[in-house]
């Protein structure tokens, strides 16, 4: 690989790990962005098939802390069972009408095998059963994984919306663009340097005849003192074999 395909190879990659980066870091973004607007519109937020909720109390701690985003899907068959923690609207209570976490303490079942009830209660120890009774119909959604990285953009953002603007969207964007400006600025001064120093050589169109005549003459020289300095070395090398042969003979 030549120099310059090194320089080349070295830029796409500097500005790929840039793209990517940028890329990735709006997409968190915008993912925490539309779960506040859908939050305050009251609705649940749908991402690629699977909720995101943000688990408001401390209920469920040290499982889930408060102010914590966490992902869920629908429930499948099978997904429904004691020790599951799921996601809910709370018939009663401080969260009523609204989203509620918490884990299947106990599950009641027909005689068919189809479930009848479902308790459940917060992680937090101390606290009682729920004094609700849930059925398999109420279970909005089953409860997969906290999400730390999106928890604290999204506790940054509810807390500190005008801040969380200028660090996660402004100050990136300035950034992105002072990047490729820089590039952009470095490579057009590295190619005004190649094409002054292209500029600089000197043209044989632009000399006149007697100085083309002295280059000529200069590089004849050189060509000749090369070869004189060659052909000194082969006699200097013969010599020796010469030399060497008659202490042999001796």
């Amino acid at each position: 690989m030549t120099q310059d395909q090194k320089i080349k190879a070295k830029k796409i990659l500097n500005v790929t790990t840039t793209v990517l980066f940028a890329v990735v870091f709006i997409f968190l973004v915008v993912i925490v962005v539309f779960s506040v607007v859908q939050r305050k519109a009251g609705k649940d937020v749908k991402i690629f098939g699977h909720y995101m909720f943000v688990v408001m109390t401390d209920s469920m701690t040290p499982t889930i802390e408060p102010k914590e985003a966490i992902w869920c899907k629908s429930p499948e068959e099978g997904d429904i069972v004691e020790g599951a923690i799921i996601t809910f609207i709370a018939p009663s209570g401080v969260l009523k009408g609204q989203n509620e976490t918490h884990r299947i303490e106990k599950i009641e079942y027909n005689t068919d095998g189809s479930i009848s009830k479902i308790y459940t209660k917060g992680d937090k120890e101390g606290l009682p059963t729920d004094d609700w009774v849930l059925e398999e119909e109420d279970v909005k959604a089953v409860y997969v994984r906290t999400m730390p990285l999106i928890s604290g953009i999204m506790r940054f953002v509810l807390e500190k919306p005008f801040v969380a603007y200028v660090v996660l969207i402004a100050l990136p964007l300035i950034l992105v663009a002072g990047l490729f400006i820089a590039g952009f600025v470095r490579d057009r001064l590295k190619k005004e340097k190649e094409e002054k120093a292209e500029e600089d050589k000197p043209q044989l169109d632009t000399l006149s005849e007697e100085d083309k005549k002295k280059l000529l003459e200069a590089y004849l020289a050189g060509v000749s003192q090369e070869k004189s300095v060659e052909e000194g070395e082969e006699t200097l090398a013969e010599t020796e074999k010469v030399d060497e042969g008659s202490s042999v003979e001796e």
